[in-house]
């Protein structure tokens, strides 16, 4: 039922069945395709999500897919990273727009395995599936999906996030949160939705302070001055540090809390021991619930993938 219909195409000058169906005829996830292959999926899909990076030069083939009338959503991402909040909620509205309309979707990165695999991991929660479920369904088709810890991080951000909101709050917040801000200024948003979930998650707090932080970002409030000490607020002005100049360099976050003190790790692409020190200096002016005191570290991102 998974295989069906069957979709040929070239690779390594062979023609082999390419891709896997994650739901039977309408969503797919493959390798990267090449110009070769271009003509074959414009008969069968109608949109495709392309998570190549800048990097990884893919320019090429959407652009032949675009002439041949394929709709394609570029979420470009970096090899063995996780797909920012950004783009998984961006992909799902795509995928689920082409769907809807009857088309079929093709979701891709370079190996087919990490990247892409969050993706249709992602809508699969976003469909119904609890996290365990989806990556156990993945996992079942696709051989070695979501290997890396931290892809597997924000898949389980998105989970909590729609837990808290709901699917009909996810369905619109892209496009919602979009008409309002520039590029920057909505990766930033979902930046601080990201950091406000990680931060909720090791510290254990209880969902309403979560939920309240959410609330304040998604009704444009991302942007705190107040010094008040509010809990809600002062996790999402934790999180406006992580993200102060609105850089994206901090990928993901990690830690624990040991007898009241959050040992906090931020694990960034570029050097960011800045935002590290003005991290340390909020925590030594608000009040974060449950804890006597914050240290931070700083990491190099790819030498924690692996």
């Amino acid at each position: 039922m998974i295989n069906t219909p069957q979709v040929f195409l070239i690779y390594n000058r062979v023609k082999v069945v390419f891709l896997k169906w994650i739901i039977s005829s309408s969503l797919a996830q493959s390798p990267r395709p090449t110009l070769r292959d271009v003509e074959e999926i414009s008969r069968y899909f109608t949109g495709v999500v392309n998570l190549l990076s800048e990097a990884e030069k893919p320019f090429e083939v959407i652009n032949a897919l675009r002439a041949r009338g394929v709709e394609v959503f570029h979420a470009p991402t970096s090899d063995f990273h996780p797909v920012e909040l950004v783009h998984v909620l961006g992909s799902i509205n795509f995928i689920e727009k082409r769907l809807e309309a009857g088309g079929r979707v093709l979701v891709h990165c370079s190996g087919g395995v990490g990247r892409s695999s969050q993706v249709t991991a992602s809508y699969l929660v976003y469909m119904g599936y609890d996290l365990f479920s989806a990556v156990k369904y993945l996992r079942g088709i696709i051989d070695g999906a979501l290997e890396v810890k931290w892809q597997i991080q924000l898949l389980e951000d998105f989970a909590d996030l729609l837990d808290s909101i709901g699917r009909s709050r996810v369905r619109n917040l892209y496009s919602d949160l979009q008409k309002s801000r520039g590029w920057k200024e909505l990766l930033h948003a979902f930046k601080l939705l990201q950091f406000t979930i990680e931060l909720a998650r090791i510290m254990n707090l209880e969902k309403r302070i979560v939920e309240e932080a959410l609330k304040e970002i998604t009704e444009g409030k991302d942007r705190l001055e107040s010094a008040g000490l509010d809990k809600s607020s002062n996790i999402l002005r934790l999180a406006e540090e992580l993200d102060y100049d609105m850089s994206s360099r901090v990928v993901v976050l990690d830690g624990v809390v040991d007898s009241g003190l959050l040992e906090l790790r931020i694990l960034c692409d570029t050097p960011c021991e800045d935002i590290a020190s003005r991290v340390r200096g909020l925590a030594g002016r608000i009040v974060l619930p449950g804890l006597r005191g914050l240290n931070v570290e700083v990491g190099s991102y790819m030498d924690y993938v692996f």
